[in-house]
C-alpha cells in the first residue's frame, strides 16, 4: 500500500471523517441511529452509494462539461440510490420501512456530493473507489458507535430489530445487556443523538490532542553553566 492509500484510509476512518470532523450528513446520523440495526442499516446503503458514486464520477469525469457536473452528479447519485432503495424495498423490507424517508433523502447527503466534487472528479477510479469506501466507512462507524450507545442506554439492548435487516435467523443477536424497567427516554429522543454526537466530537478531538502532544518534539534543555566562584 503506497502513502498515498494509506493517506486516503486515515482521511477517511479518521482524520477527515465525515461525521465527526466535516459535520456533514447529520440528518441521518441523528435521526436514524435510535437503534444499532436502523444505523447498520443506513449506513450500508450509504456505503455502496459512496463507493458507486465516486467511481461512477470518477470514470465520465473526462466527459463531463464543467458548467453541468454538478446536476450530472446528483442524478448519477439518485440512480444509485434508487438501485438501493428498490433493493431494500424488496429484501429487507421491514427495515426499509423503519428508514422510511430517509434512504430516497440520502441523494442529498452532503458527504455523497462532497467527494465526488472534491476528490472523485479529480482522480482516478481506484482511488475514487478507496475513498468512497473508507468515507463510507468512517460514516457508518460514527452511525454504528451512536446507534449502539442510544440503544443501550435507552432500552438496554443491542441488535434489536437485526431480522429487519439480516433475515429471521438474525432474532437470535439480540442481546439484553441492561434490564431496564424504565428506559433512558432522552437517549432515544433528538436530543440524545444531539448530545451523543457532541460527546463523540468532544472524544475526538481530546484523543487527537493527546496524540499531537506526543508526537511534538521535547523542549531542548537549556544548559547552564554554574559559576565557580573561588573561596
Amino acid at each position: 500500500m503506497t502513502e498515498q492509500h494509506k493517506d486516503i484510509v486515515r482521511q477517511g476512518l479518521w482524520s477527515n471523517n465525515p461525521a465527526l470532523v466535516q459535520i456533514l450528513g447529520l440528518c441521518p446520523v441523528l435521526a436514524v441511529t435510535n437503534t444499532l440495526t436502523n444505523a447498520m442499516g443506513l449506513g450500508i446503503a450509504t456505503l455502496l452509494v459512496l463507493v458507486g458514486s465516486n467511481l461512477t464520477v470518477s470514470l465520465v469525469r473526462q466527459w463531463v462539461p464543467n458548467e453541468v457536473r454538478i446536476p450530472i452528479y446528483v442524478m448519477i447519485i439518485a440512480s444509485l440510490v434508487t438501485c438501493v432503495q428498490l433493493l431494500m424495498n424488496a429484501y429487507t423490507y421491514g427495515l426499509y420501512q423503519s428508514l422510511g424517508i430517509f434512504i430516497p433523502l440520502i441523494v442529498t447527503n452532503c458527504v455523497i456530493i462532497g467527494r465526488a466534487e472534491a476528490f472523485a472528479s479529480k482522480n482516478s477510479a481506484p482511488l475514487a473507489a478507496l475513498d468512497g469506501l473508507m468515507m463510507g466507512l468512517g460514516f457508518t462507524a460514527v452511525l454504528l458507535v451512536l446507534g449502539g450507545l442510544r440503544e443501550l442506554l435507552g432500552m438496554g439492548t443491542l441488535f434489536d430489530g437485526a431480522e429487519l435487516l439480516l433475515g429471521d435467523w438474525a432474532a437470535s443477536l439480540k442481546v439484553d445487556v441492561l434490564h431496564l424497567d424504565n428506559g433512558f427516554l432522552l437517549a432515544i429522543l433528538p436530543p440524545g443523538a444531539f448530545i451523543g454526537l457532541g460527546l463523540m466530537v468532544a472524544a475526538k478531538n481530546w484523543i487527537d490532542g493527546r496524540l499531537a502532544a506526543r508526537r511534538a518534539p521535547a523542549p531542548k534543555a537549556e544548559v547552564t553553566r554554574a559559576r565557580v566562584t573561588s573561596l
